[in-house]
């Protein structure tokens, strides 16, 4: 007995042609669904539906590493105001502590009348000392004015000596420290214009590139002082001491400087110009370079200075002692001036120069012939 055929076999045998044609044709196997909307899609398409992700996952790492860069710069400055306001805090605790401590010498150890051998006096300087390297400028400067006021670093013999004492950058502009013993203090940086330092000890005194502006420094004692590079425009230096000081680049433009002694001192490349240094003492002081067009040095001592290179344009020299000096052109300083001044200068330098030998006039860039030349043009001759 034969079994049934299949029934796809029947359905196949009753089908029509198109039906058996649809049949016949292989299935596309993994095709997208019609109702899915993602049928007939192009490589732009895709990209476009790729891309608009992607640029806002960068949008969003670049803002969050923003925010965290502005987090962490929020976060520095804060650790770092609080830093400052610890370390104020504890500046200011330190400059209490001081000035407390300070009372108490002078309160029960009876530091102002002590005698100078007394062991309370090397107290005083040590803790001090030590104080100041632990201060800012302004604290210093409150030190500074605190011995002075207590009359600690008064006259003569301080009670409290200031050597090697650090007040780098103090702000004293204005301060009266008239008669203060500074000696040995570093005061490189400060701030001191328009100071009244009248007869101050400030010998051996660090002061490089101090701003002594317009301060008066009248019968100052300033010996060995290191004075480069400071500002001392409009000071007042009459009769001040700066035997060896070194004012190396120092400028001292329209500074009052008569009657002082500068002797052995080095002033090389320093600005003197339109300075006034009548009756000063330059002898043997080094002068290289340096700026004296129309400056003051009437009647000044120069003996033995070195002025090679030095601008002497317009300035005077009438009745100064130039004997030993180097590196002076006569025959130039003298063609530079005016009739009526050159007659001046050549009057009061007539003792010197008829003393001279050929030899020694010839240092000055001068001959007999050359100076009597001179002379005779000088008188109209």
């Amino acid at each position: 007995m034969e079994k049934p055929p299949p029934a796809a076999s029947a359905s196949a045998a009753g089908a029509t042609p198109e039906e058996k044609a649809q049949d016949r044709k292989p299935r596309r196997r993994g095709r997208v669904p019609q109702w899915t909307g993602f049928r007939r899609k192009t490589l732009w398409d895709w990209l476009q539906l790729l891309i608009v992700p992607a640029i806002l996952i960068a949008v969003t790492f670049v803002w969050s590493a923003t925010q965290t860069r502005s987090d962490n710069k929020r976060e520095d400055r804060r650790v770092a105001a609080d830093r400052a306001a610890a370390e104020e805090a504890r500046r200011d605790a330190t400059l209490q502590a001081y000035l407390n401590e300070m009372s108490g010498l002078m309160l029960d150890r009876k530091l102002l009348t002590s005698k100078k051998s007394a062991a309370v006096r090397p107290v005083a300087r040590s803790v001090t000392l030590t104080t100041l390297r632990r201060l800012d400028g302004n604290r210093r400067a409150a030190v500074l004015r605190f011995l002075y006021e207590a009359r600690l670093v008064d006259g003569k013999t301080a009670v409290v000596t200031l050597i090697d004492a650090d007040f780098r950058g103090v702000d004293l502009t204005y301060a009266d420290f008239t008669g203060a013993n500074l000696q040995g203090a570093n005061l490189q940086g400060a701030k001191l214009s328009n100071a009244n330092l009248r007869i101050a000890k400030l010998g051996i005194a660090k002061l490089n590139g101090a701003n002594l502006f317009k301060s008066n420094l009248t019968d100052a004692e300033l010996d060995g002082a290191e004075l480069k590079g400071a500002k001392l425009t409009y000071a007042d230096l009459t009769d001040a001491s700066l035997f060896v000081a070194n004012l190396d680049g120092a400028n001292l433009f329209r500074a009052q400087i008569p009657g002082a002694n500068l002797s052995v001192a080095t002033l090389v490349g320093a600005n003197l110009e339109s300075a006034h240094l009548k009756s000063s003492d330059l002898d043997d002081a080094d002068l290289r370079s340096a700026n004296l067009r129309h400056a003051n040095l009437d009647d000044a001592i120069l003996t033995g200075a070195n002025l090679s290179g030095a601008h002497l344009d317009d300035a005077s020299l009438v009745g100064a002692d130039l004997s030993r000096v180097e590196g002076l052109d006569l025959a130039r300083f003298v063609a530079g001036l005016p009739p009526d001044r050159q007659k001046e200068f050549l009057a009061s330098q007539k003792a010197f120069l008829d003393s001279l030998s050929a030899e020694e006039l010839a240092k000055f860039n001068l001959s007999p012939a050359k100076l009597a030349r001179i002379r005779r043009e000088a008188s109209g001759g």
